[in-house]
């Protein structure tokens, strides 16, 4: 098996308004997850992300195709390998988070160990007795992925969990979210706009737009530069140039016979939120181009 998520042709319609029209949130989407990546998936607001998540967890219909786990089986088939956590967590306020975990283990046959452990694992631990009203944002977040671990899952699906965190609460889940995904056979599909964060973390990508799907893939086939900026100590000054991949040993040829100093060599690496605009924009262009 070396996919963990497939998801096929899948298209959803919402009908909305006075009048109920229809508006098209999917459209045709086609993606796999392979196994033992971090996957961003990757979306404005109002993208179909949200929608997808609740396709793919069997919480709405598809209007079209369909997503499986694992080979071709439905989520509730595997619910138990797949750890899910929503964009936002809602838990009684005046329940511990121990509490909490404790419910949860009581119908899946978890051991106090296995609680010790993910409350180690998401830092909780000073925490963990108190009332989940007394906790902030990312320490529900925290409780939310320790409940989704408790199974040991092997996929961990986490919608929009660095949403509206402080840096240290970022840091904190990036994390969580790589040591959780360094175990052998262990994958992340990871929903989120926080595009820089994305890439310290993910080794896959998925992006949409407006239901579509843009790109899917490895990011070092974007981020490996075709451009470099070359910084030479000459002397009349310094002088900056860059050049293409293909030019860059003539350049740094001709720099060496001509004696000059190369101080710094740059590689012109594209960052997420680069490739992220540069799609949007030329999916925009299709559109204007359809409609005119």
């Amino acid at each position: 098996m070396s996919t963990v998520l497939e998801c096929s042709n899948v298209t959803k319609i919402f009908k909305t308004g006075f009048i109920p029209k229809p508006v098209k949130a999917l459209d045709k989407i086609s993606f796999t997850i392979p196994k033992g990546k971090v996957t961003g998936f990757l979306g404005p607001n109002g993208s179909g992300k949200s929608t997808f998540l609740k396709v793919a967890t069997e919480l709405i219909k598809p209007s079209e195709g369909k997503v499986t786990f694992f080979g071709g089986k439905n989520f509730y088939s595997v619910k138990k390998d797949i750890g899910f956590v929503p964009e936002k967590p809602a838990y009684p306020v005046a329940f511990s988070g121990l509490e909490i975990l404790k419910f949860h283990a009581a119908f899946t046959g978890v051991s106090k160990q296995r609680i010790d452990e993910v409350v180690d694992l998401v830092v909780l631990t000073d925490a963990i007795k108190r009332p989940v009203g007394t906790y902030s944002k990312g320490m529900q977040q925290r409780l939310s992925i320790a409940q989704a671990l408790l199974d040991e899952p092997q996929l961990l699906i986490l919608d929009e969990p660095l949403s509206g965190l402080d840096p240290d609460g970022r840091e904190i889940l990036i994390n969580v979210i790589k040591n959780y995904s360094e175990k052998p056979g262990r994958s992340v599909f990871l929903s989120s706009h926080l595009l820089e964060d994305l890439q310290r973390i993910c080794n896959n990508l998925v992006i949409i737009h407006e239901g579509r799907l843009l790109f899917t893939g490895d990011p070092e086939e974007v981020f490996n530069p075709n451009e470099f900026r070359l910084t030479i100590k000459k002397s009349d000054g310094i002088k900056k140039i860059r050049v293409n991949k293909d030019g860059l040993n003539t350049e740094l040829k001709k720099i060496i016979d001509n004696g000059d100093d190369l101080h710094e060599v740059v590689p012109q690496n594209k960052s997420i939120s680069s490739l992220y605009f540069d799609l949007m924009q030329n999916d925009k262009s299709k559109i204007e181009q359809k409609r005119g």
